[in-house]
C-alpha cells in the first residue's frame, strides 16, 4: 500500500506528464477513501496568464498500488 506522501507524488507527477510544465503548483488536500481504498489528492496551479486564479485538479489513486485512476476539474466556491 502507498503512502500519503507517495500518492502527493504520484498526482504531481501524472499533472507534469499530462499538462507539461505549470505555474505554482500546490498540495490542496489529501484524503483517505476507505470504502474504495483510494487516495483523493488535490493539487491546483495557477491558469495561464495573467496568472491571478488557481484551477484545481483531484486525483483518485489506487493506495493499492499507486495506479491513478482518475482526474477531475474540482469547482471551489
Amino acid at each position: 500500500m502507498i503512502e500519503v506522501k507517495e500518492a502527493a507524488r504520484i498526482a504531481g507527477a501524472y499533472l507534469d506528464d499530462l499538462r507539461g510544465p505549470l505555474e505554482g503548483i500546490m498540495l490542496e488536500e489529501v484524503e483517505y477513501d476507505d470504502s474504495a481504498d483510494e487516495w483523493l489528492v488535490t493539487l491546483s496551479y495557477l491558469m495561464s496568464p495573467p496568472f491571478s486564479m488557481r484551477e484545481y485538479k483531484v486525483f483518485r489513486i489506487a493506495a493499492s498500488d499507486g495506479r491513478v485512476k482518475s482526474m477531475k476539474i474540482r469547482r471551489v466556491a
